[in-house]
């Protein structure tokens, strides 16, 4: 993280608590006894002083997920913000990220989706508020290569979605061949009896009765080699 210059003060390093009473969190968010960054309300600081940090340069990415944890506490809390710094530039875009006020003695966790075709450096503004009561943190700053919100999978209308999101054919229900991958698709299914000299797998699925219990699984869901009688041991 980078300390911005044409600011009116820095962010700070910490572990613990804060100076100031009623404000700030007690530890940082990971493991209560590490590090965090915030800023410090106290004097000389007045209302609507800012503090600037920004992340290191990152490449272009199609879509990234910036993930962060804040702290907000105190009656007179502030606001912060977090926007983006573009390459070569010393525009700071609009927010993408702000919240004001008081939010509770807790960590709370923000998601923010990236979307640019430029290099971008994260911007992390903290607004002082109307009193020393307003030490705003951040902490375990993460940014991954994919959007934040995961891709949901929609199925076609005949088509039939197990619970891992894979879309099988309707038809594919209860054919006695598993196809979703924890087997649902071949459950509560009812089946025709096997023929005699056949074993039924709990599938439903019939196979050689002289497969059963041989030390190979011939049914997809094991079945045919489970509750099988130990050999005798040899005197």
């Amino acid at each position: 993280m980078v300390q911005a210059i044409r600011d009116d003060f820095d962010w700070s390093r910490n572990s613990g608590m804060t100076s100031s009473a009623a404000t700030g969190p007690s530890g940082d968010h990971t493991l209560g006894t590490g590090y965090y960054v915030y800023i410090e309300a106290s004097n000389p600081r007045v209302a609507g002083d800012e503090a600037l940090v920004l992340t290191p340069p990152f490449h272009r990415l199609p879509v990234a997920c910036l993930e962060f944890w804040y702290h907000m506490y105190g009656a007179d809390m502030g606001t912060l913000e977090v926007s983006l710094l573009y390459e070569n530039s010393s525009t700071i875009s609009a927010p993408l990220f702000s919240v004001t006020g008081d939010q509770g003695d807790t960590w709370l966790k923000a998601s923010v989706d990236i979307v640019s075709n430029e290099f971008w450096r994260v911007v992390f503004k903290g607004i002082r508020g109307s009193g020393f009561e307003s030490d705003l943190a951040i902490d375990d700053i993460s940014i991954k290569d994919e959007s934040c919100t995961p891709q949901t999978i929609t199925c076609r209308p005949d088509q039939y979605q197990c619970q891992d999101g894979a879309c099988i054919p309707s038809y594919y229900l209860c054919d006695q061949i598993v196809d979703c991958s924890n087997l649902e698709d071949e459950l509560n299914c009812s089946y025709a009896t096997c023929a005699p000299g056949e074993f039924q797998c709990a599938t439903g699925a019939c196979i050689n009765d002289r497969w059963y219990c041989d030390g190979v699984s011939d049914c997809k869901d094991n079945s045919d080699e489970v509750n099988c009688p130990q050999p005798t041991p040899k005197p």
